[in-house]
């Protein structure tokens, strides 16, 4: 089980949580984000430093959340329901 699943079990555990809180709208969207950071070519990383794979990872994160919905209450649930 993953950070956010965690997260999700203990605040429904005490009950501070929904059903729908942490889970993914469209699934793998946030995976394939995470591997996009990971890409090589040629057998070198496209995004070698950490300051590369942050910035890669923040643009991605932001196509996906402006992709999303205008009515969203919050900016990340475009990936998780909450």
């Amino acid at each position: 089980m993953g950070f956010i699943g965690q997260l999700r079990k203990n605040l429904m555990q005490r009950k501070e949580a929904g059903d729908l809180f942490g889970r993914e709208k469209e699934r793998g969207v946030l995976k394939g984000i995470l591997r996009g950071i990971e890409q090589t070519f040629g057998g070198s990383e496209l995004y070698p430093n950490i300051e590369e794979k942050a910035a890669h990872l923040l643009t991605s994160l932001s196509k996906t959340i402006r992709s999303s919905t205008a009515t969203s209450a919050s900016p990340l649930s475009c990936l998780f329901g909450f």
